[in-house]
């Protein structure tokens, strides 16, 4: 049996694993893909997402917008003004904000977000009136505790949105914990580091041959999931996002194989 990793080596994991994420939505011909990171309350969720927002000014991934919550008209602003800027993804460190705040608020924000994290959101009629967002997409990066992930999981599944996701894991035992602090109280702030992709403003043009997407979509027909179409696009996105971080025009399986390392992660 393989050793279990270490604290510090899931924490770095799902650092990389959010920036995979990120990386996709400028990946020429792929949809940005979607995370949703669950764990005990207080365990470092929000933390994990932090690290990729700028602060004091900086300028650090701007295609990632971070907020704690957002109505329909925010996102509606971000969809048609953000994301012709370059934003891919919207970063929102707590999804029970959302999904507490009143039925209508999140039913609209869910109405939005859906047809952006898929084929793009295009025209939408009030009345009479029309908003046009020219097919503009994005993804959803975000994170819930155990509990209301289990409370609101019929919720998030009818919805549409949890197929929509790679939903993953993070479990840290009190020995975790207390070895991070002890860490941080002796001068350790690597944990907490900013982290930036630095994207060019260009989409990524990264290759696949078809007996490497072949091999992707035996490996998503084998999980447990009913959406094998959106697990092999999801999976074929983020090994094209680890050829990018190679260095690497063209994905192989070599690409694909280093993001499976991680299959201790996915939660299906």
């Amino acid at each position: 049996m393989p050793p279990q990793p270490t604290d510090r080596q899931l924490w770095d994991g799902l650092t990389w694993i959010i920036g995979l994420c990120a990386i996709t939505g400028r990946i020429e011909g792929v949809r940005p893909q979607s995370l949703m990171i669950v764990g005990p309350p207080s365990s470092g969720k929000s933390e994990l997402m932090l690290r990729y927002r700028p602060v004091d000014g900086l300028v650090m991934n701007p295609n990632m917008l971070f907020a704690t919550s957002a109505s329909s008209w925010g996102l509606s602003n971000i969809l048609q003004n953000r994301v012709p800027q370059g934003v891919t993804h919207f970063v929102a460190p707590e999804l029970q904000t959302l999904i507490k705040r009143k039925s209508h608020v999140w039913d609209a924000f869910v109405g939005l977000m859906l047809p952006a994290m898929e084929e793009g959101v295009t025209d939408i009629y009030n009345g009479p009136h029309r908003k046009r967002f020219h097919g503009a997409r994005m993804g959803l990066i975000t994170a819930l505790p155990d509990d209301a992930y289990d409370e609101n999981f019929q919720t998030l599944e009818s919805c549409g949105l949890l197929s929509r996701l790679l939903v993953v894991r993070f479990q840290r035992t009190n020995d975790n914990v207390l070895a991070a602090r002890k860490a941080y109280n002796h001068g350790d702030h690597s944990e907490l580091r900013k982290v930036d992709l630095e994207l060019p403003k260009h989409t990524l043009a990264i290759a696949i041959a078809p007996s490497v997407a072949d091999h992707i979509d035996l490996y998503a027909a084998s999980l447990n999931t009913k959406e094998v179409h959106r697990a092999s696009n999801r999976f074929t996105a983020l090994t094209k996002a680890v050829a990018w971080l190679d260095g690497k025009a063209e994905a192989t399986v070599d690409h694909f194989e280093a993001l499976k390392t991680y299959e201790r992660f996915w939660r299906f």
